[in-house]
């Protein structure tokens, strides 16, 4: 569905963020990078690979891409405790978590890499998403605010996530597991939902097909939910 997007509009405004926007030819092109990078790490169709992400635009782009590598998203919220990330990673089974360099973010991300059996840590920089000014601004005057990320063999950049080489596609049915979407835990743990590539594609076109705005290339969503919760995640 992404990708008839791309083909039909891929200068059209897929997101804007703070002053920068993004096309849905950008987002797709970063998608498809990531997961190039996810195949040549090794991660196979059916691997887990979670998002600790707040709204930016590498949450797109590591949602739609890791889908394309074959992988099975999970959603964690970025509030998460360490016993709660490391819980719900276990849980899981997830193999590749993909955080951001907030120092609270990246801190309890880290802290989970380190006591569990989370494999790979990708840290997405937040002045890079912005426009040129603000990533500079950011950098000079606001550097408490940037986690000093320690880079290693299982602590990637996102800009890591590049290899040279394109492997061969994953083949990917309807069928598919595609999304594991934990439940609030309101009554104990957390419990993973299981959705398949073809229940999120219907989804997103029952909402389609019930839109009362008409065109909806003229539309502008403000995304205030969280992209992790489900509401915001059928939307985007």
């Amino acid at each position: 569905m992404l990708e008839r997007s791309v083909r039909a509009n891929p200068d059209a405004p897929f997101l804007h963020f703070l002053g920068r926007t993004y096309s849905y030819q950008q987002i797709f092109a970063q998608a498809q990078a990531f997961a190039r990078g996810l195949t040549a790490m090794g991660i196979a169709k059916g691997d887990r690979v979670g998002l600790f992400l707040p709204n930016v635009p590498i949450y797109a782009a590591a949602y739609y891409g890791a889908m394309m590598a074959g992988a099975v998203v999970v959603n964690f919220s970025p509030l998460y405790s360490v016993e709660e990330l490391s819980w719900q990673v276990a849980d899981s089974g997830t193999r590749v978590l993909v955080t951001l360099d907030v120092p609270e973010l990246y801190k309890t991300a880290k802290k989970v890499l380190d006591g569990s059996a989370l494999e790979t840590l990708v840290v997405g920089s937040l002045a890079d998403m912005l426009p040129w000014y603000k990533g500079l601004a950011l950098k000079l005057l606001k550097r408490s605010q940037i986690a000093d990320v320690a880079h290693a063999a299982n602590v990637l950049s996102w800009a890591d996530m590049t290899p040279a080489r394109k492997p061969a596609p994953v083949e990917v049915t309807p069928a598919d597991l595609a999304l594991l979407q934990y439940t609030g835990g309101t009554t104990g743990r957390p419990k993973g939902a299981m959705l398949g590539h073809d229940q999120l594609s219907v989804n997103a076109q029952q909402v389609a097909a019930i839109n009362p705005f008409g065109n909806a290339r003229d539309e502008v969503f403000m995304g205030a939910l969280p992209f992790f919760h489900v509401f915001a995640n059928t939307a985007l």
